[in-house]
């Protein structure tokens, strides 16, 4: 599945919070976060993915959702990579998130870090920029 990335509103893809709490995922909106949505060849969202800007050097991962049917395509690798680059973009000097199991195999094949492990088998990782 070839997918593209699009900067979205989170009016957008607000729909996608309950599918993702489902599944400890956490999609949490504040007025500083920028939010992508990877699009399938024919213009659905498949995934979407939010990162809050850079505060005192430090940007924020605001949640990351993919659709069970699109999951195993690299989906969110492409757009966890999209919010290191966002966060190099606004001059930030790491990147900080959660991540569920499966979400933190990819975020270390990336370069985060652990910080500290969570309740639930949440991890709380960090790259440096």
């Amino acid at each position: 599945m070839k997918v593209s990335l699009k900067e979205v509103e989170y009016w957008q893809i607000r729909h996608f919070k309950a599918a993702a709490a489902r599944e400890r995922s956490i999609l949490s909106d504040t007025h500083d976060t920028k939010w992508f949505a990877a699009m399938d060849e024919e213009g659905g969202i498949v995934g979407v993915s939010g990162i809050m800007g850079c505060s005192s050097g430090k940007a924020r991962g605001k949640g990351s959702y993919t659709l069970p049917e699109a999951r195993g395509r690299g989906i969110y690798r492409i757009m966890l990579q999209r919010l290191v680059d966002a966060a190099k973009e606004t001059n930030c000097s790491c990147i900080e998130a959660f991540f569920t199991p499966a979400a933190w195999s990819v975020a270390q094949k990336l370069g985060f870090k652990k910080l500290l492990d969570r309740p639930g088998g949440i991890t709380h990782g960090r790259m440096i920029l």
